[in-house]
Order: structure tokens, then C-alpha cells, then sequence
């Protein structure tokens, strides 16, 4: 089967960023949510990666019931002298079942 066609279920949140001067606002909360509730209406789970160190950024997407679902250490290679690991997470329609999950 066409690996297109097996992930078709998916979507990518990719490159969320509020500039300075307007954060603070829950911008960036809203303007995921509006993707997540877009995205619903086309794919079963939404995904997104975010630097570990990213405290701010983490909590927003786990606030918006995305779930941790791995790692990847020395996901970025910017700068080789520092240690970085990217967290990915998702989210699903039902995300309120996902997380009774065992």
C-alpha cells in the first residue's frame, strides 16, 4: 500500500510562534486550538515536535491534551557543542479516551 495513503490519518503541527511583544495573550493557545479543531475534521491524531527544554511550549500542548510519545536526543544538530532532545507528542479526536489508555 502507498505509505501516503497509510498515513493519511495524521497531520503535522509544525512551526508555532507568537512574537514576543504579544505573548501572554493565550494567542498561541488559541491559534492551536484552532488548528487542532481544523485538523479534526480531517485526520484522526495531530502531531508535533517541541524542543525538551521548551518548558512553555510543552505545557501548552499537554494543557491541549496532546500526550508524550517519545524522545529523540540530538534531534537538532544547530549547535554540536549543546544537547538537545526533541519531545514528540499528539493528539486524537477522542483525546479524553486516549489517556485512560493503559
Amino acid at each position: 500500500m502507498n505509505r501516503k495513503l497509510q498515513q493519511r490519518h495524521k497531520g503535522l503541527l509544525w512551526g508555532v510562534y507568537v512574537d514576543p511583544q504579544w505573548r501572554g495573550h493565550s494567542l498561541g493557545q488559541r491559534l492551536t486550538q484552532a488548528v487542532i479543531d481544523h485538523a479534526r475534521l480531517h485526520v484522526d491524531t495531530v502531531h508535533a515536535t517541541v524542543m525538551a527544554a521548551n518548558i512553555s511550549a510543552r505545557t501548552l500542548y499537554l494543557g491541549l491534551g496532546f500526550t508524550v510519545y517519545g524522545f529523540e536526543k540530538d534531534a537538532l544538530a544547530a549547535n554540536p557543542m549543546t544537547t538537545n532532545c526533541c519531545g514528540s507528542i499528539c493528539t486524537d479526536k477522542n483525546p479524553a479516551e486516549k489517556l485512560h489508555e493503559p
